[in-house]
C-alpha cells in the first residue's frame, strides 16, 4: 500500500515537471516521432526512391530513436534533478522568510 502511494507520488512529479520541460525538445521529439512512424510505414513498401534510399533511411532513422533516447536521459537525469532543487531552494528560501 505504501509502495503505490509512493509510486503514485512519484508520476505526479513526473507529470508536473512535464510542464516546465523545454518546448523545443517537445517539437524535436514530436518530430522524430512523426518520422520513425512515416519510415517505419514506408520500409514495409520496400521501394527504393533513388539509389542508396535504403542506407539514408536507415541512418535517418537510427538518428531519429537517438535523439529520442537523449530527450528522456535528460529528462530523467538532468531536468528532474533541476526541478528537485529549485523545489528544495523555494521552500528553504519560504522558511527563511
Amino acid at each position: 500500500m505504501v509502495f503505490c502511494i509512493l509510486a503514485k507520488n512519484k508520476i505526479l512529479y513526473m507529470l508536473k515537471s512535464l510542464k516546465t520541460f523545454r518546448q523545443d525538445f517537445y517539437i524535436l521529439l514530436l518530430v522524430s516521432l512523426v518520422i520513425i512512424f512515416i519510415m517505419e510505414i514506408y520500409s514495409i513498401q520496400e521501394t527504393e526512391i533513388f539509389k542508396g534510399a535504403e542506407i539514408v533511411g536507415a541512418v535517418v532513422l537510427k538518428l531519429c530513436y537517438s535523439i529520442m533516447a537523449s530527450i528522456v536521459f535528460y529528462f530523467f537525469s538532468v531536468h528532474l534533478r533541476e526541478e528537485k532543487k529549485k523545489k528544495t531552494n523555494i521552500e528553504f528560501i519560504d522558511k527563511s522568510f
